[in-house]
């Protein structure tokens, strides 16, 4: 019995060192992960388009969003026709939501983030107040459109790791 006993408690030592070994590994992990610096912030422009139909109902036209563990900081946004000089009829709502706007009657307020008046429209002068968080998506919503034209739409946004907008700030 005390041999059994004896052999018991050698194997336990040999496992409860083996799982501190492995503890150590994983808070090492962690610590790596947690002091390493963050991904810089990077530029780009998404772009979309799209067709009214001939008995024109709203447009919405999908900017995309971040993927999981990023946010964006919208720059710029620029809508309009497939050239500066093509005028079209129609306002826009900008929309950060996580499921696309049906139309703009239907939108609830809250996330309406800006709209224009006129198209086209390119608006430069967001300074970063437009955040957009995963698993949002900007929207352009285009309101009584020219019957059967392409609308495009692009935007600048820098783009962010969750969590490193701060430190990048504070360096």
């Amino acid at each position: 019995m005390a041999q059994i006993e004896a052999t018991a408690h050698a194997g336990l030592e040999i496992f409860t060192r083996e799982l501190e070994r492995i503890g150590g590994h994983i808070v090492a992990g962690v610590e790596r992960a947690m002091t390493r610096p963050p991904m810089q912030p990077f530029v780009f422009r998404p772009n979309t388009s799209g067709k009214s139909d001939s008995t024109p109902h709203d447009l919405v036209l999908d900017l995309g969003g971040p993927s999981s563990g990023r946010f964006w900081d919208v720059l710029t946004i620029t809508v309009g026709g497939t050239r500066w000089s093509d005028v079209r009829a129609g306002t826009a709502l900008v929309v950060v939501s996580s499921t696309p706007p049906q139309n703009a009657a239907g939108t609830p307020l809250g996330f309406v983030i800006d709209e224009y008046a006129a198209l086209p429209k390119a608006v430069t002068g967001y300074g970063r107040s437009i955040r957009v968080n995963f698993p949002d998506h900007l929207f352009l919503v285009i309101a009584t459109p020219t019957a059967s034209s392409e609308y495009d739409a692009l935007a600048t946004v820098e783009q962010y790791e969750t969590g490193a907008r701060i430190q990048t700030v504070a360096s």
